[in-house]
């Protein structure tokens, strides 16, 4: 038999073992009971998805209490922005920095960009 035949054989053989020691990983890791979920096992379940929901639903809606654009000028450029925050310096400080990414490529011009005064800020309270 060539050689190139015997080590195709051994290939297949390898695979073929792999392939069989991965169903018996499965096989092991998902042993379950058949039976069904209980009844009370499933409203848990989605009990606790609503509250989740919930959670995530008023702690996005409840922070933002002031609506602030900024205009920055870095290098000749100008740039403006808006952003919510639950302060008005939050908000002023997000839309600086959201409107000095647009202007500035590089961690050290966005850092001399956020220490430069706005052009102008416009914040209104929600």
């Amino acid at each position: 038999m060539p050689l190139a035949t015997k080590f195709i054989i051994f290939i297949d053989s390898i695979k073929n073992i792999n392939q069989r020691s991965a169903e018996s990983r499965f096989c092991l890791l998902f042993r379950y009971n058949s039976g069904a979920m209980s009844k009370t096992s499933k409203i848990l379940i989605v009990v606790g998805f609503l509250v989740l929901m919930g959670y995530i639903v008023y702690s996005s809606l409840g922070l933002s209490k002031f609506r602030c654009e900024v205009c920055m000028e870095f290098r000749g450029g100008t740039a403006c922005r808006t952003a919510l925050g639950s302060t008005r310096e939050e908000a002023i400080r997000t839309a600086a920095d959201n409107a000095c990414a647009q202007l500035t490529s590089g961690m050290t011009d966005s850092m001399s960009c956020t220490q430069t005064p706005p052009k102008s800020i416009k914040c209104k309270e929600r």
